[in-house]
């Protein structure tokens, strides 16, 4: 299943997996593999009921925790991500796979400003679109009252 979603042929991982997490209900690892190749095909809400599910056999799983921390930042829910992360950062600080979600978690909480510049010709008139210059920018705020963020995009020309 690894080596399809790698090669990025997920419908076929998705079926593999649907099948090994079916006939295996009391193996949490399963769950929560075929949890993460449901996010990994876009579908965050699949991938939530899977992990609830899987969080009967062992609630305070670190890689239950971990994987439902990721979901939370799909569904843009920023509590639940928050108090997750806090928990699997307590228990097991040195562990990569938490110290990437510690870091994913801070650059979600950081403020961003995207700026291009584009110059060339934006008429229909070759003589006067030649001087054309335009700007487009992107600003992201870090998320307000865990509840929502501000993006404000504005073209500038």
């Amino acid at each position: 299943m690894h080596y399809l979603a790698a090669t990025n042929d997920l419908p076929q991982a998705e079926a593999r997996m649907h099948r090994l997490a079916a006939t295996a209900p009391g193996n949490q690892g399963l769950q929560i593999d075929y949890a993460a190749l449901l996010q990994e095909r876009g579908l965050p809400r699949a991938a939530e009921r899977q992990l609830k599910a899987a969080e009967s056999l062992e609630p305070t799983s670190l890689q239950l925790e971990r994987q439902q921390a990721w979901v939370a930042l799909d569904l843009q829910e920023w509590r639940q991500m928050d108090l997750l992360t806090d928990d699997v950062v307590a228990r097991s600080p040195r562990d990569l796979n938490t110290q990437r979600l510690a870091r994913a978690r801070e650059i979600h909480h950081l403020s961003e400003l995207r700026l291009s510049v584009g110059k060339g010709l934006h008429s229909d008139n070759p003589v006067s679109g030649t001087h054309d210059l335009s700007f487009e920018t992107a600003i992201y705020s870090p998320p307000l009252s865990r509840q929502l963020a501000v993006v404000r995009r504005a073209p500038l020309r």
